[in-house]
């Protein structure tokens, strides 16, 4: 199976020539922190750019962004210099992690995120390279890309597209409607989305080396052991899992 998007073209070229310079052991020295809160409506849209540091988002009944950061680095001076860029409006904020450029060819520096945003936000676009991304209780749609990282998103409830070079994507929705479009795709990975039993959508599974399984009642139109094409419950939704060497499951929630 060819790279079927310009995302997955384009940064796994970027893992072979930045994951190198940062995948190194993680700093060692106490955290530079950066805490800040903006007022905004009750769905904003949430952007968040990070090299190399887990990014957590949560959603909370409050009408405000709240944004925790840890910056550490071999030495708290490089940590320091390690830019959390910030723009908000009452509609959208925006965070983005900057760095000097000698910063990847020698001192480390790790940011880890921590941010609690409206339950309605849509998570425009979160973006890293070496991170793990973990959401929770956010209703919006969501858009996330990693390089090298997991993908753990649960409590979604309006579709999104999920992807990444190496690491697992596990996404859990729990409502689907007939105009969410589901997109799940991995280099080397698994994906999982666990989805309401009673969803109905239609269904594309695609893999070069790895199995396709839809724990739902699935009536197919096309079924090889890489790709399976088929609806449940006579269609809605739009549900797309690919992946080059992955396992792909749709289960139902608990």
């Amino acid at each position: 199976m060819k790279l079927s998007s310009p995302f997955l073209r384009s940064f796994a070229l970027l893992t072979l020539l930045v994951a190198p310079l940062i995948a190194q052991d993680s700093p060692a020295t106490a955290p530079v922190m950066f805490e800040r809160s903006y007022p905004v409506s009750s769905n904003p849209r949430v952007s968040v750019r990070n090299i190399s540091g887990n990014v957590d988002i949560v959603g909370w009944d409050r009408n405000e962004v709240s944004i925790v950061a840890e910056k550490r680095a071999r030495k708290p001076e490089v940590a320091a210099k390690a830019e959390i860029a910030v723009e908000a409006s009452a509609d959208r904020v925006d965070i983005e992690t900057r760095f000097e450029k000698s910063w990847l060819w020698g001192d480390k520096v790790q940011v880890d995120y921590l941010i609690k945003v409206p339950t309605g936000t849509r998570l425009e676009l979160i973006k890293v390279v070496n991170s793990g991304v973990r959401v929770r209780g956010v209703t919006g749609q969501a858009t996330v890309e990693a390089v090298n990282g997991n993908l753990d998103l649960a409590g979604l409830a309006s579709g999104g597209k999920f992807q990444t070079v190496n690491g697992s994507i596990d996404i859990e929705f729990t409502a689907v409607s007939a105009r969410d479009d589901i997109v799940i795709e991995t280099v080397n990975g698994n994906g999982t989305l666990s989805v309401p039993a009673d969803a109905a959508f239609s269904f594309v599974g695609k893999t070069v080396n790895g199995s396709i399984e839809c724990g739902l009642p699935l009536e197919k139109s096309r079924s090889s052991r890489g790709d399976v094409v088929g609806t449940v419950r006579s269609g809605g939704a739009s549900v797309t899992l690919k992946s080059i060497n992955g396992n792909l499951r749709v289960r139902a929630r608990p």
